[in-house]
């Protein structure tokens, strides 16, 4: 681990193969890292892996507190940019 992202507060959006293979790289470089995710959790793979790596997933549906003291936004490829949540970023300039 380099560190590179340990002042990053990073929240991943979705939890599809990108997403976590995202929230675990910024983990493994030392970020604090949230996937926030619409599915709910039982319709999730298996997240114990990224789990593991001290990512939090918070499943079942999208609110703007998931942003709250977030310094980077990933955004899963299948997250179109009209989505709620991506326009609370932008509106947070995240």
């Amino acid at each position: 681990m380099s560190g590179t992202f340990s002042h990053e507060r990073a929240v991943v959006i979705g939890a599809g193969v990108a997403g976590t293979a995202a929230a675990g790289a910024l983990a493994h470089e030392g970020a604090s890292v949230v996937i926030t995710e619409a599915r709910p959790r039982a319709q999730l793979g298996d997240l114990h892996a990224v789990e593991s790596l001290g990512v939090r997933i918070l499943a079942g549906g999208h609110d703007r507190s998931h942003l709250d003291g977030a310094t980077l936004i990933v955004t899963s490829p299948g997250i179109p940019p009209s989505a709620d949540v991506r326009r609370w970023a932008r509106e947070r300039d995240i």
